[in-house]
């Protein structure tokens, strides 16, 4: 399996997650953007969802990702794996 088809699979699979979590999530397909994943759900704030497979940024998508949370009101996370189970934190 190439990185592209890993990474597509393991957003895929963190989408599914928040689905059933009562969130609306829309994935940004070949957008290379910062923002895998954008969740949605009445009452909370957006979330801005990066999926990385070790959960590490690089500084310049650290600063990239607070301008993000500061434009958009949004919280920004990083999902990763963690043996078999899908993670959270912030950058």
């Amino acid at each position: 399996m190439t990185r592209y088809a890993s990474g597509r699979r393991f957003e895929w699979r963190v989408k599914r997650f928040l689905e059933r979590r009562g969130w609306f999530v829309v994935r940004s397909a070949g957008s290379h953007g910062i923002a895998d994943l954008v969740a949605l759900r009445r009452g909370c704030p957006p979330m801005l969802v990066q999926c990385k497979a070790d959960g590490r940024l690089s500084p310049a998508e650290r600063e990239i990702a607070g301008e993000l949370e500061h434009q958009t009101g949004g919280s920004f996370v990083v999902a990763y794996r963690l043996g078999r189970h899908v993670m959270f934190k912030a950058p």
